[in-house]
């Protein structure tokens, strides 16, 4: 059966030189790895938005970007201005978005999408010959009428996906929902905290305690100017009468991924990028957090070799999906990685159980694939 590996990635298309260029501005693009019969097909393509598609008939970008805007406030203000005044020359309609959907990609109800979080999903579809096709900008039948975290998880017993947004209107700023395993959104939930690239969370003690696994982000001011400078540690919290948190690692690891199977359960092991430094990733480092308290979690590593080789977030794929014997850590931990000297990218794939997490196989690619966010793995049995 085929099996896809999906990422996504900022593209920077069509961005004047008098721009100032920030990293997070390109509009998405999604790079498909289908494996199937012993064979790799790669496809990229844009995510087809109304942003993407306007700007493309009209030859120049059109929508302002809130992250360049830091780096040139004067260009950004002109820039800003032109933007206002298409919109009543109706050269462009803000109400049917303007989003990047350059996040990440999820499957709600069985239906694949691509996010942003400026932004509603973006349905897209992988045809049987590794194409992959922009559908629609999805609103589930009028109930999400405005963006939502680029960032959701599948409780893998239920199918239900559980997600929430930021507003900035009015208090509380983030609000809490899912969708049934058939892809229907819930109602709103208020939330009264702000989280971000959550890896885990379970309940214990009779759901008196909570468990989360969280990056803890220093330094997030420098994030829209230097990148370099951000760090971001794994955190253990325990949130109950009393909130404690411990260290899990002091490396500077994000981008952190765990068995699946697990979402919503205890989990033992965590996968995480390490920063070298952000947004470039040197290897993954494997983490034991059923460590105790005060103790350095990493029990596993692969970095990635010469000093120009720079990978993406990892994914985790289980040997054995559907078997509740297996091993937690039986299975395989697959990254995208650019070597900058050569120009060379290459999937690879390594064995989660082993400490030195060693390369079991490399497919090459024929072409640069660029750096992004985040990703899955998707088998279609």
């Amino acid at each position: 059966m085929p099996r896809w590996c999906i990422h996504t990635q900022w593209s920077q298309r069509s961005i004047p030189s008098s721009w100032i260029y920030h990293l997070f501005d390109g509009d998405g693009m999604v790079h498909c790895v289908r494996i199937s019969k012993g064979r790799a097909t790669l496809c990229s393509r844009y995510v087809k938005t109304y942003k993407y598609n306007t700007e493309r008939e009209a030859g120049f970008p059109i929508v302002p970007s809130c992250f360049s805007s830091f780096n040139g406030l004067s260009s950004s203000a002109l820039y800003s201005v032109l933007y206002t005044a298409r919109i009543p020359t109706r050269q462009y309609n803000p109400a049917k978005g303007i989003g990047l959907t350059n996040t990440s990609l999820a499957l709600i109800g069985n239906h694949l999408f691509a996010l942003g979080e400026s932004d509603l999903p973006y349905a897209v579809r992988l045809t049987s010959s590794g194409d992959i096709e922009t559908l629609c900008r999805h609103d589930f039948d009028g109930k999400l009428f405005r963006s939502m975290t680029a960032h959701p998880k599948v409780d893998p017993d239920t199918g239900e996906t559980f997600a929430f947004r930021y507003g900035n209107i009015r208090r509380p700023f983030p609000t809490y929902f899912y969708f049934d395993a058939n892809g229907n959104k819930q109602p709103d939930v208020p939330l009264w905290f702000n989280p971000i690239h959550v890896i885990n969370a379970w309940d214990e003690d009779y759901g008196n305690a909570i468990f989360m696994i969280a990056p803890n982000i220093l330094s997030v001011e420098h994030i829209l100017d230097r990148m370099d400078l951000v760090q971001a540690l794994v955190e253990k919290v325990r949130i109950d009468l009393k909130t404690d948190s411990n260290k899990a690692s002091t490396r500077n690891l994000d981008f952190a991924v765990i068995n699946p199977a697990y979402v919503a359960k205890r989990n033992k092991y965590v996968y995480a990028a390490l920063g070298d430094p952000m947004p470039k990733i040197s290897g993954v480092v494997k983490l034991d957090v059923s460590k105790g308290d005060l103790k350095e979690c990493t029990v596993g590593s692969r970095m990635y070799g010469a000093a120009w080789c720079y990978g993406g977030e990892p994914f985790f794929v289980a040997k054995e999906p559907g078997n509740p014997e297996a091993e937690e850590d039986d299975g395989y931990v697959l990254s995208f990685v650019h070597n900058e000297k050569t120009g060379e990218s290459r999937l690879l794939v390594m064995d989660a159980k082993s400490a030195d997490l060693d390369v079991l196989a490399e497919v090459k690619l024929p072409q640069r694939l660029p750096y992004g966010f985040h990703g899955l793995f998707y088998d279609k049995r």
